[in-house]
């Protein structure tokens, strides 16, 4: 099975942004989440999951719609899958990392995420080391269980692009404007704001599906300073890792690269610059940076997006009311949805189940929602919910002489909200 034609070094081909469907299969560990988070922003991709069982794959991929973006852990390329594959026009990509900080990283990962392990899963022996790596690590490495687990990115890499760990780290703004001219080429404002949005201290601490340990280090070298020697040992001299090493492209040589790779300074291109508050008040958590980020040509339309000094900044921005077709803009009988609540309704699947039409029927639930819980669940200032509730006291008021009381009505519309949360 030879290497697409799509992925050919000199003549790339460009894919149908409409139809854009990414696949990235690689080893866990490598970078899969993190290239795969970037993509979704810089391309505007919605993110699934899909079985490690590739007898479903088609039928499971129908329902994905045209766009998306997803990485699974394939182990093998079986030329009907591949073909399958091609069939849909998937572009395929694989990260690779050095295998000392996968070893590293995954140490780390078993720790925490072991209660979603099953059983029988040989990764499990590495919780027994406690928080050092020791007889146990040395052991999962002596049975080749890690050599397995290094080679599914090595299998797919004849018929992928390879992204790797470290010019990922080093050089984001490069190495995704060749991957993206090789996909299909955006901008290089789309480029800055992906890579902003997927700063470690971003996907840390906002709501996007992961646990933030998942995000540990976001270094490379790491594992000159992690693993002992007895391991060291066993990976440079025993089939089949120095094979697997030399393939790969890495060796556990400690003169190469004496000093860890601490990555991209973001701060070089943060519209930010590192500050905290807007005008120094009210703080800018790592949730609003995000929302500014997301924004289409934002770092033109607020290249100071902390300052308070004109009424469309940005700022502002966040507490105008939504402009939308199906949006009544009465203000004085109707409760406002901001652009900060617009957001948090689109980025939250949950919340478009549990209020499915916000413009109507479930306008005042919805506000109500963000009002009372929105505060604490992004540790927003709460200066941010002041307009939505607001609106809701006056639209309370222009309806209590035909209706029940206000208080009543207030009664009412938590113990819906509570309903509607308790079958989300």
């Amino acid at each position: 099975m030879n290497r697409p034609d799509h992925f050919s070094e000199e003549k790339p081909h460009l894919f149908n942004r409409d139809q854009l469907k990414i696949l990235i299969v690689a080893t866990p560990k490598t970078g899969n989440t993190w290239l795969k988070l970037l993509l979704s922003h810089i391309y505007d991709l919605p993110v699934f999951e899909l079985s490690v069982d590739t007898t479903q794959f088609e039928q499971n991929i129908s329902a994905l719609g045209e766009r998306w973006i997803v990485h699974q852990h394939y182990p093998i390329p079986e030329p009907d899958f591949l073909d399958c594959l091609a069939r849909h026009q998937i572009v395929l990509l694989s990260t690779v990392r050095h295998p000392g900080d996968v070893l590293v990283s995954l140490f780390h990962f078993v720790r925490w995420s072991w209660p979603h392990l099953v059983a029988e899963d040989r990764l499990l022996i590495l919780k027994e080391d406690e928080g050092v790596m020791g007889k146990h690590t040395l052991a999962y490495i002596q049975d080749n269980t890690f050599a397995e687990f290094l080679s599914v990115s090595l299998r797919w890499l004849p018929y992928t692009h390879q992204i790797r760990y470290e010019e990922l780290l080093a050089h984001p703004i490069e190495t995704l404007s060749t991957l993206t001219k090789k996909i299909c080429p955006v901008s290089k404002e789309k480029i800055i704001r992906g890579i902003l949005s997927c700063d470690l201290n971003i996907l840390r601490e906002n709501k996007i599906g992961y646990d933030k340990r998942h995000f540990r280090s976001g270094v490379a070298g790491e594992w000159k300073k992690t693993i002992p020697n007895d391991v060291l040992d066993t990976l440079r001299h025993q089939s089949p890792y120095p094979e697997l090493l030399a393939a790969l492209g890495y060796s556990f040589d400690l003169q190469e690269q004496a000093t860890a790779i601490t990555g991209f300074d973001y701060a070089t291109i943060n519209p930010f610059r590192q500050e905290t508050h807007f005008n120094g008040n009210i703080e800018i958590t790592p949730f609003l940076s995000l929302i500014y980020f997301s924004i289409e040509g934002a770092l033109t339309r607020w290249p100071e997006p902390a300052k308070i000094d004109h009424s469309d900044c940005f700022f502002n921005w966040l507490n105008s009311p939504v402009i939308a077709e199906n949006n009544p803009t009465d203000i004085n009988t109707l409760p406002i949805i901001t652009q900060l609540a617009y957001f948090i309704y689109q980025s939250r699947p949950d919340l478009q189940r549990t209020f499915p039409d916000i413009f109507a029927e479930h306008r005042e639930l919805f506000c109500r929602w963000f009002v009372q819980h929105a505060p604490s669940e992004y540790k927003i200032d709460n200066y941010f919910f002041l307009v939505v509730s607001q609106s809701l006291d006056r639209a309370v008021e222009a309806r209590a002489s035909n209706t029940v009381h206000s208080d009543e009505i207030s009664r009412r519309l938590g113990e819906k909200i509570k309903g509607w949360l308790k079958r989300r």
